[in-house]
């Protein structure tokens, strides 16, 4: 189906660089992935990463050198 839309520059570019990794057409790339989005989502909720809803965010940075720490100060 033949539509017009008006996107983002910055998406325009990612789309078209996908779909040229793909090999195929903007609008196949834009229609999987669209769809993808549209299977994730649960009417009346945020989509998550993955399926999973990641906790609120507490303004902090979460490094490999503070979960090492954490670790060690848990034993695990």
């Amino acid at each position: 189906m033949r539509t017009t839309l008006d996107l983002d520059e910055d998406v325009l570019a990612l789309l078209r660089e996908m779909a040229r990794r793909h090999r195929v057409s903007m609008g196949k790339e834009a229609s999987r992935l669209i769809r993808l989005a549209l299977q994730r989502t649960t009417p009346g909720k945020e989509p998550g990463i993955a399926g999973f809803e990641p906790f609120p965010g507490e303004g902090r940075i979460v490094t490999d050198d503070l979960v090492e720490r954490l670790r060690d100060e848990e034993g695990v």
